[in-house]
């Protein structure tokens, strides 16, 4: 359930501000992207640029889960130890944009998602992403650790 507070936000007209100009940033991507095919298909054949796409986006697919995957045996290590994993949950955050980005077509958004996916960048998004959420990430380490007994 949303919290009142989360909806009071957008009561906030400099919220919805803020809001908007981060849809109009992130429509910047796909228009990025669009310009980088249209160039591309004037240099090689319509199919050969959608295999291209396709494929970019099938790799990025696998190797953002292995590194999911990684990240998440570390997060399950450290609960079976005791420790509280919150780089591992702010990574995962940063990890789900970079998936974004990996999967949709276009090579703009390749190159961002191949970035955000570098260790410190994707912490630094999955706190900016998620770091409102620490104390449900506290409750859900509190839910882990009982279910890892």
């Amino acid at each position: 359930m949303l919290e009142i507070r989360s909806l009071m936000r957008f009561l906030d007209s400099g919220f919805i501000l803020r809001l908007l100009y981060i849809i109009l940033l992130l429509s910047l991507i796909p228009i990025a992207d669009m310009y980088v095919l249209l160039q591309l298909a004037e240099l090689m054949p319509k199919y050969v640029l959608l295999v291209l796409v396709t494929a970019t986006g099938l790799l990025g697919l696998l190797f953002t889960f292995w590194i999911i995957r990684a990240v998440l045996d570390t997060m399950h290590g450290r609960i079976k130890d005791g420790y509280y994993p919150g780089i591992e949950f702010f990574e995962m955050a940063g990890l789900l944009v970079a998936a974004v980005l990996l999967i949709t077509p276009g090579f703009v958004g390749d190159v961002l998602g191949l970035f955000l996916l570098l260790p410190g960048l994707r912490r630094a998004i999955g706190r900016a992403v998620a770091g409102s959420m620490e104390d449900r990430f506290k409750e859900l380490y509190e839910y882990l650790k009982l279910y890892e007994l």
